[in-house]
């Protein structure tokens, strides 16, 4: 499938070429520096044609969170949603319930079903400018789907990984995370992504084996400290010594940005 953001003169001119010299020319537009392939069996039958109804088979979530935004359902006005360095702009109050659905869950997925019925209880809420919605289907949201699918923002899990986005009362992250962490380096996420955390926070990634609760946690933080294996940043410098409400505040801030960043499992 070819870009969206491509003109129309410039998709039939890449229609016409090979696939594989499509594709090139395809990396050097979009500036891809690593190139991703699914070698398959010659006796695998390949769909290159993505139709909506395929959406059913998968979980679906956002490629990273949207900057926050306010939908106006009654609007015409377009909205922009600003996700990661691009953008997606919709005038459809579908479009708009849909995005705002995804966002909430991000960064956990959704099937397409409950995805449908999110955004047509948002728009029963608020209201589509005045009109009916009853002849929404399922199949309305999946070619809006489709639609943000060309701008490159959105995942597709058959099997999702079990990412949180509330914080429970005994936080887990992955074995690999904890490992990474208690060895001092970058910790990889449920998304596949590489993480630069402070010293506090790879401390604290270290401990997440849903073993420990809030107070449990605070009680290995404050040993730490007390041995000097540990400083605790408070107003831009790192302390040996902070007050008990400080070190909950920092923990739970903290847990919060763990969530954020996918590394607490579900």
């Amino acid at each position: 499938m070819l870009s969206m953001h491509l003109s129309a003169e410039t998709r039939i001119a890449l229609g016409a070429l090979p696939l594989a010299k499509q594709q090139q020319y395809m990396d050097f537009l979009s500036n891809r520096q690593f190139r991703s392939t699914l070698l398959c069996h010659q006796a695998v039958t390949l769909t290159r044609n993505i139709v909506p109804e395929v959406l059913g088979k998968f979980q679906l979530s956002l490629s990273t969170r949207p900057e926050p935004f306010k939908p106006s359902f009654d609007s015409n006005e377009p909205l922009t949603f600003r996700v990661g360095r691009g953008q997606i702009s919709t005038d459809s109050p579908l479009g708009m319930a849909v995005m705002e659905s995804l966002s909430k869950h991000w960064p956990r997925s959704i099937t397409l079903d409950e995805l449908h019925a999110a955004s047509i209880q948002r728009l029963a809420i608020c209201g589509k400018r005045g009109e009916s919605i009853d002849h929404l289907s399922v199949d309305d949201t999946a070619r809006t789907m489709m639609e943000i699918f060309v701008t490159g923002f959105v995942n597709y899990f058959v099997t999702p990984p079990p990412i949180a986005n509330i914080v429970s009362n005994r936080p887990l992250a992955t074995p690999l995370a904890r490992l990474q962490a208690s060895a001092g380096m970058s910790v990889t996420n449920q998304r596949h992504e590489n993480l630069n955390l402070d010293e506090f926070a790879r401390f604290l990634v270290a401990l997440l084996d849903s073993q420990h609760d809030r107070g449990q946690l605070l009680e290995k933080i404050q040993a730490a400290v007390a041995k000097g294996e540990l400083t605790i940043p408070q107003n831009g410098q790192k302390h040996q010594r902070v007050d008990q409400a400080h070190l909950n505040n920092l923990i739970s801030s903290t847990l919060t940005g763990l969530c954020n960043i996918s590394l607490l499992k579900a």
